[in-house]
């Protein structure tokens, strides 16, 4: 506990969106959360940062231990007492935790890995167009009980090829995945750049159905492109040829008139580019609003689980 690392300096460098240029550069220190960024750039699990964050909590009580008036004899019946609540309060966590349903479930079931923080229009789409009742308050649930996929959030592009471009697929051997980009500047490039020994180079399938990858030595892993609209194939680029100037997020799948009806996007241009840039604060919205639309309004969707339905086997 004695020894520093201040002699290290650890920065974080990253791509401008825009430019494409390695412009951004961040040094680590306690005052700032790059690595919690670099945590989502490398698609470093949630579990993984909450032993990390235990450790060293419990490094920093045994120093506060060591460090107090109290006798070696004391000090062990007091360390015995904290780590004694540390025990109980797991047990109780883990007792209330779905954690351990999501773990079986993840063998049970393949995954499907999303950018989105928010899963509302993957799972209300997928029960929408399977015809399968639910309600705003059991979306949930439903999806969970009739879907023979589950859907795991990563909360960015990056996050999700992270969890791809892991470099052994150890634990994963039972395990069916599908890592969904949407088709734009991001989510492209990073689809794009799952190469090397471990990737099938080749892109495969069509823009309308579904570009995708395969990783070597799986039976079952795959990157994939969201499927664009024909309506939409002036937004996206030609990715095969490694053009990533494209517009197509998850919510693009509905109708212009639903986007610009409830107000979830802008209206943007980029040269002669005119498209409808989902706002920021629209998927927390998604939820009231999907339920209440009809069947056909996720028509565009139909071709994204067919294609996730072919390369998951089912």
């Amino acid at each position: 506990m004695e020894q520093i690392s201040s002699d290290v300096s650890i920065y974080r460098v990253w791509k401008n969106k825009d430019t494409n240029n390695a412009s951004f550069i961040t040094r680590f220190d306690e005052g700032n959360n790059e690595w919690e960024n670099t945590c989502d750039d490398l698609g470093v699990i949630q579990e993984a940062r909450i032993i990390e964050d235990l450790q060293e909590k419990l490094s920093l009580q045994a120093k506060e231990i060591k460090d107090s008036q109290l006798t070696l004899e004391k000090q062990k019946i007091v360390y015995n007492e904290v780590c004694s609540d540390l025990k109980n309060s797991l047990a109780e966590s883990l007792a209330e935790n779905k954690s351990v349903k999501l773990k079986i479930e993840e063998y049970l079931k393949p995954i499907l890995i999303i950018e989105d923080k928010c899963d509302a229009i993957y799972k209300i789409a997928y029960l929408k167009i399977k015809d399968i009742p639910f309600a705003e308050g059991d979306y949930d649930q439903k999806f969970i009980e009739n879907c023979p996929f589950t859907i795991r959030r990563a909360g960015g592009a990056g996050a999700v090829s992270g969890n791809l471009r892991m470099n052994h697929t150890d634990g994963y051997d039972d395990k069916r995945i599908i890592g969904l980009f949407d088709f734009d500047k991001e989510g492209s490039e990073n689809f794009y750049h799952l190469k090397g020994n471990n990737w099938d180079d080749k892109i495969e399938g069509k823009k309308e159905t579904g570009f995708y990858k395969k990783r070597n030595q799986h039976q079952c892993f795959y990157g994939m492109l969201l499927p664009v609209p024909s309506r939409h194939l002036d937004l996206v680029g030609d990715i095969k040829n490694g053009k990533f100037e494209s517009f197509i997020e998850i919510e693009n799948l509905l109708s212009d008139g639903v986007l610009n009806t409830n107000r979830l996007v802008d209206k943007e241009k980029i040269l002669t580019v005119n498209y409808l840039k989902i706002k920021k604060n629209a998927k927390v919205k998604l939820p009231k609003i999907l339920v209440t639309l009809s069947k056909n309004e996720f028509d565009d969707f139909v071709p994204l689980y067919n294609k996730i339905e072919e390369l998951f086997g089912i």
